[in-house]
């Protein structure tokens, strides 16, 4: 049993979860802990949810919908994982709807949120959900152990990749008159050190080149520690090398599930009872959906199956019509 309506409401008020207290994240986190330490090895969702002071009874939807729910909290200020990337709070570049690793959450309670999240990544591949997250192509990369680049960057803060072009192609005349420092701004907005002190020490001309790199190499870096802690939760129910052959879009689309919704996917699984394919309230429908846009095909997504992406199998998604007959009393 979950307090989803506690959570939401706090939520809602602008309240924060730093301590893990209140959001249905961190309740999840513990009544797995709970099942866990008792000998009951938790490898998939195999129990029901219910939701406290809600009428429903489990049987996939409101899973769904608690997970759905969680993806929010992570994607939002509730929770301290998560924050926006630079292009997503500066309505700048590209992938302006993702959110990064949080480089500031170090805590002991955050390194075992983290983990958490690797294993509820891991819970939903084997039970046949997805948990809709943003996350950038920097994170899949990192999480499948690729390389990262400085091309990279552009998926999080094209301004700060700009920026620096913009300095080491500046003439010497123009760079003085910039009070650039061997500092870094990091996701979150805090700022790190290049080398010792060096947000007191200006960059001279001659090093222009070398503090661009500096920089580059510590935004690549940032998350590093947090995504070592996800990547072991996950392991514990997933061997990573599982995923050695697969693509980043692979991985994050096995995860997180279809970017678009695909309306012809969502045909080929829908039932139908009263009606038939060919019915003319039927053709209606889907001429209806299709002429949405993509956030109302989300929106309608969430009310009929608790979820705004469609997973990659659709096996276990029920997609039903009905006529709903209603006799005259």
């Amino acid at each position: 049993v979950l307090e989803r309506v506690k959570a939401q409401t706090a939520k809602n008020m602008g309240q924060s979860d730093p301590k893990f207290e209140i959001s249905l994240f961190s309740e999840m986190m513990r009544k797995i802990k709970r099942r866990e330490e008792r000998g009951n090895r938790v490898e998939r969702f195999n129990f029901e949810v219910l939701f406290k002071g809600e009428e429903g009874i489990d049987r996939g939807g409101l899973l769904r919908e608690a997970i759905t729910t969680i993806s929010e909290e992570l994607q939002s200020y509730f929770l301290p994982l998560l924050v926006p990337t630079a292009n997503n709070k500066n309505a700048f570049g590209i992938n302006r709807e993702k959110w990064t690793i949080n480089p500031s959450s170090k805590s002991p309670a955050c390194i075992a949120a983290y983990e958490f999240l690797g294993k509820l990544m891991a819970l939903t591949i084997k039970s046949n959900q997805i948990i809709q997250l943003e996350l950038p192509s920097l994170f899949w990369k990192k999480m499948l152990d690729i390389p990262v680049k400085k091309e990279d960057l552009m998926q999080i803060d094209a301004f700060c990749l700009n920026s620096l072009e913009s300095i080491i192609s500046l003439p010497e005349e123009c760079f003085a008159d910039f009070d650039t420092c061997f500092s870094a701004t990091l996701s979150d907005g805090s700022t790190v050190d290049l080398i010792p002190n060096g947000r007191n020490i200006k960059v001279p001309y001659s090093r222009r080149q070398e503090y661009a790199e500096m920089v580059i190499q510590a935004r690549l870096d940032e998350g590093d520690m947090q995504i070592a802690a996800i990547k072991k939760g996950f392991s514990k129910l997933i061997p990573q090398d599982a995923y050695s052959l697969f693509s980043c879009d692979e991985v994050e689309e096995d995860i997180c599930g279809m970017h678009n919704i695909d309306i012809k996917a969502l045909r080929d699984m829908t039932r139908y009872d009263g009606y038939d394919s060919d019915s003319n309230t039927i053709k209606f429908f889907w001429k209806v959906l299709e002429e949405m846009s993509d956030e109302e095909k989300r929106l309608y997504l969430r009310f009929v199956v608790g979820r705004t992406r469609l997973p990659t199998n659709n096996e276990n998604l029920r997609h039903q019509i009905a006529n709903i007959y209603c006799s005259n009393p």
